[in-house]
């Protein structure tokens, strides 16, 4: 990609300067225009000093300074761009942008007829059009994801995996028609792949649901060997090639996934706790996915130290107390291949008192019975109130260098949107989120039933109260003094069409909200 002097001096220009916008780290509005959007995908270049994040369906947001900034486009292609976005940077410093075709003179789900591979030479600046790859006459491709061989001492050096769902109808409930796991592989950085195989020994349904085979990753470990795993029927199921993906053996069930990987969490359109893998150094291979084994949704991760054969007991990430109806969805990992730490993030409804309003955790380390724990987003956000929030969140993470991104509910226009943050290890390490006055509301139109969420810091007690063109229509004092911390309230008033605003006062200062019902 470049000499070792521009690396060294290109990586220590994005450190230094990482370090200077992010002494602690900052959450950031990937769009400066708040597009609507969600289900990102990141990749960190700490070598140029560049961050790329794919959005849902089309969009591209690219950071030419360590992520300080970015510029947002859509990205295009003669297959059409459509959802699913996945990116990868290989150790070339060549990125590409996976994703479903929207092929023309088709609608859906016909046009999801392929997956599409697209790659930039040019640090992300643009993307050939790209490679398709799995079409089927009368077949759908789904969910792709795209990994490398990254170790130089592997035979497969340099190769890349491609992994997908193929549907013989999408949502389709008869019995004829089935979903499998697809694979191919590319030794030409992309511009073409391997004739694609079936590894799944057993086929799933058509529904899109928990009885499809879905969720699918390719992890490289040690000497080439691969790994691959998916979800299906309430488990994990992993299948071994040790030939670069030529040929693979017989599924096996590594853990059960209690209520499977499609998920029902509250106010949400849809939850999916897919499986995601990574090798370590050692060729120890971990293995991170949520499900209900306590009731309420955890988190958890599984070890293997000799390739796959006996996998540890799983062990859960989220640290709230078990069984409190708190809910921990959606989670991904990333792994360091030069510092040897990896890290895990995934949404959280531990603080939310209804399991309503959500945050967004990181958990990182080099060992699972060490692993420390950070919040990442700025505030509580509410649920998307059934609107689709996207099928997964995204962290990369190489020389130290971080980047995390995930979807929100921006709390200034309450448009579903992607918010980032990225910067050395470091930062993240010693980053605390100060949630003093934190106001936010969370309202169901259809029924006139609001939520507000806010926090209370040191305090003699306080009040809250909700005006609507400066007419309050809700006030409540807390006379005694309550344990600073977060705090709901579920309000059922006749919300009319107009603008209010929540304020919560106390020692002597008020925080305030407003929003607008049209």
């Amino acid at each position: 990609m470049k000499n070792n002097k521009i690396k060294i001096i290109a990586n220590l220009m994005f450190m230094l300067g990482a370090q200077f916008c992010f002494g602690q780290v900052e959450i950031k509005n990937v769009s400066s225009i708040r597009t609507g959007t969600n289900e990102p995908s990141i990749g960190i270049d700490p070598y140029a000093g560049r961050v790329i994040i794919g959005s849902n369906v089309d969009l591209l947001f690219l950071s030419k300074d360590g992520g300080f900034s970015f510029t947002e486009k859509k990205l295009t292609s003669s297959y059409g761009v459509y959802g699913d976005p996945v990116i990868f940077i290989n150790e070339k410093g060549t990125y590409f942008y996976t994703h479903l075709s929207k092929t023309p003179g088709k609608k859906a789900p016909e046009m999801w007829d392929r997956i599409v591979v697209q790659k930039s030479n040019t640090f992300g600046d643009s993307f050939f059009n790209g490679t398709a790859v799995g079409y089927v006459e009368g077949k759908m491709q789904d969910k792709p994801w795209l990994s490398g061989d990254m170790n130089k001492k592997s035979l497969y050096y340099g190769r890349m995996y491609l992994a997908w769902t193929e549907f013989d109808k999408y949502k389709s409930a008869s019995s004829n028609d089935s979903s499998r796991i697809k694979f191919a592989y590319s030794d030409t950085e992309g511009d073409s792949f391997s004739e694609p195989v079936v590894i799944s020994d057993t086929a799933g349904d058509c529904s899109d649901g928990d009885n499809t085979v879905e969720g699918v990753n390719i992890t490289p470990g040690k000497n080439g060997v691969l790994f691959a795993t998916w979800a299906a029927r309430g488990n994990i199921y992993l299948d071994i090639s040790n030939d670069g993906g030529k040929t693979w053996g017989q599924d096996r069930v590594i853990c059960q996934q209690v209520g499977g990987w499609d998920q029902q969490v509250p106010y949400l359109s849809r939850c999916n706790s897919l499986p995601f893998s990574f090798c370590d150094k050692k060729g120890k291979l971990f293995v991170v996915f949520g499900d209900r084994r306590n009731k309420d949704l955890d988190v958890f991760i599984s070890m293997s130290s000799d390739n796959g054969l006996i996998f540890t007991k799983p062990t859960r990430i989220n640290k709230d107390p078990l069984g409190n109806g708190k809910d921990q969805f959606m989670p991904n990992i990333a792994y360091d291949r030069i510092k040897g730490c990896f890290y895990i993030i995934y949404y959280s409804r531990e603080q939310s008192m209804l399991n309503i309003f959500t945050e967004t955790r990181m958990v990182y380390g080099k060992k699972i019975a060490k692993l420390k724990e950070i919040t990442l987003s700025k505030a509580p956000f509410s649920p998307s109130n059934k609107q689709f929030f996207g099928d997964y969140l995204d962290i990369d993470a190489l020389n130290g260098a971080v980047g995390a991104t995930w979807t929100e509910i921006d709390y200034e226009t309450n448009i579903i949107t992607i918010k980032a943050a990225i910067g050395p290890s470091k930062a993240f390490h010693k980053h605390i989120n100060n949630y003093a006055g934190n106001v936010n509301e969370f309202l169901l139109a259809d029924s006139n039933i609001l939520y507000i969420h806010y926090h209370i810091g040191e305090n003699d007690g306080f009040k809250i109260e909700l005006a609507r063109f400066g007419k309050t229509v809700y006030l409540r004092n807390q006379i005694e003094a309550i344990t600073p911390g977060n705090y709901e309230e579920k309000l059922k008033i006749d919300m009319q069409p107009g603008t209010y605003e929540i304020k919560i006062t106390y020692r002597g200062r008020t925080y305030s909200k407003s929003y607008t019902i049209k």
